[in-house]
This record gives C-alpha cells, structure tokens and sequence, in this order.
C-alpha cells in the first residue's frame, strides 16, 4: 500500500472516453487508496465543468471532442494536478503535456502499483508546489508591509 495519509480524502477525476479503461483504472486506484473519492468525465468539455471540484486529474490524450493543442491548452490553464494516462511512447508528445504543466506521464498498460505511485507524485509536487508559491507570495506581502513601515528621510 502507497502512503495512504498523503491522498486520503483527495477527489480524483479520471478523463477518459474508454468504459474498459476507466473501470481498470478506478479499480486499480482504489485498491490503492481505498479512501479518495473518484469521479468521471468522458470528454474535455465535461471536464472543464468537473475540474474545480478535484484535486487530481488523470488525464487520457485520446478524447474524441478535441485535438491535442487543445489538451495542452487545458493542461496550462489546469487549477489542480494533472497526470497524463497515454497509449503513446511519443517523446514529443510526452514533452509537450510536462511543458503545458503535466506532473506525470504514465503509459497505459502500466501496472496498478506504478500507477499509484504516478499519481502520489504528481499530487505530491502540487502540493508542495502550492506552499512554495504561497510562501512566496507572503513573502513579499510581509515585505511591502515593512517597504511602507520605514519612515524616508526627506532631508537627505
């Protein structure tokens, strides 16, 4: 078993248009991590209405309402974690989703226990990558605080 107190409670959309996939997939996550909840989107545009509600997305790149430049625009404008669940070896294709903003890749076919661990990745690093950019922005909150705290010296 992965480490269950990381994706306990976490909400998982799997993308994908597959009956047979989504219900290895789903099977296989939840043997996994028996405690997150898993939800189901078979098209891009269905999952733009459900992603909000997720922290986590498996995403397949073989939907049929859309082409692959509109993925990777779905993937960069992402609000939570992504992990891509492909058929294809194709480096530049598997380039392009980390550059649009993918965490992880990981081929179908994969077995359960290396999906798993894809996915405790990929929602590992957007979890850390939230508190550093948030880190980041009180940072320099605290420091335009203490910019108008220190009195100018006019005369000088």
């Amino acid at each position: 078993m992965n480490d269950l107190n990381e994706m306990a409670g976490i909400k998982v959309l799997i993308i994908e248009d597959s009956d047979t996939e989504y219900k290895l997939m789903s099977g296989a996550l939840r043997n996994e991590f028996p405690e997150i909840e898993i939800s189901r989107a078979e098209t891009l545009a269905e999952a733009r209405e459900k992603q909000a509600e997720n922290d986590l997305l498996v995403l397949d790149l073989g939907l049929p309402d859309c082409n692959f430049f509109q993925i990777l625009e779905f993937i960069r404008n992402c609000c939570c974690a992504v992990t891509i669940y492909s058929a294809t070896t194709d480096q530049d294709v598997i380039t392009a989703t980390a550059q649009a903003g993918a965490l992880c890749f990981v081929c179908k076919g994969t077995p359960a226990h290396q999906l798993a661990a894809g996915l405790l990745f990929t929602f590992s690093e957007f979890r850390r990558s939230n508190e550093q950019k948030r880190q980041r922005r009180q940072r320099i909150q605290d420091l335009r605080v203490r910019m108008r705290a220190v009195p100018l010296d006019v005369e000088a």
